[in-house]
């Protein structure tokens, strides 16, 4: 919720970037130049960055590459689309159709919530409640 309130929501001039001293990343959440300065970084090799060879997009693993791929550059009719079995809903990724029928599908009782210890927030994807709780975090 946050990265999303930061993406979408601010001018990319209106962001305080944190950069790494390493290579070329940057990220909108200190905690995240953290992740990536542990998992990159920690061991003192380079990083390989595989390029998007239609725009300037650059990852770090080539699934990721292949998902943007997929997300921005392929037509509608060269995509495997999931489909939900009970609506016209789908998805280009596994996990968003899985996601898809946990909160529209499911049945609350059947249902693992994720509750808010600080708020009445209940979320029955994981993600979303993850997302929630660094609210909280940054408004301390």
């Amino acid at each position: 919720m946050v990265q999303h309130i930061i993406a979408r929501h601010f001018d990319d001039k209106d962001i305080k970037w944190y950069e790494c001293e390493k290579c070329p990343y940057k990220a909108k959440l200190k905690a995240t130049l953290k992740d990536h300065t542990t998992a990159e970084h920690s061991d003192g090799r380079e990083i390989t960055w595989y390029e998007c060879a239609k725009c300037s997009f650059k990852a770090k693993q080539k699934g990721n590459l292949k998902s943007h791929i997929t997300a921005y550059h392929l037509d509608e009719n060269e995509i495997k689309w999931f489909q939900c079995e009970k609506c016209n809903f789908k998805a280009k990724k596994q996990f968003n159709l899985k996601k898809h029928m946990i909160v529209w599908h499911l049945e609350d009782e059947d249902v693992n919530w994720y509750e808010c210890e600080r708020c009445p927030l209940k979320s029955k994807p994981k993600s979303s409640f993850n997302r929630h709780v660094n609210v909280h975090q940054i408004n301390q």
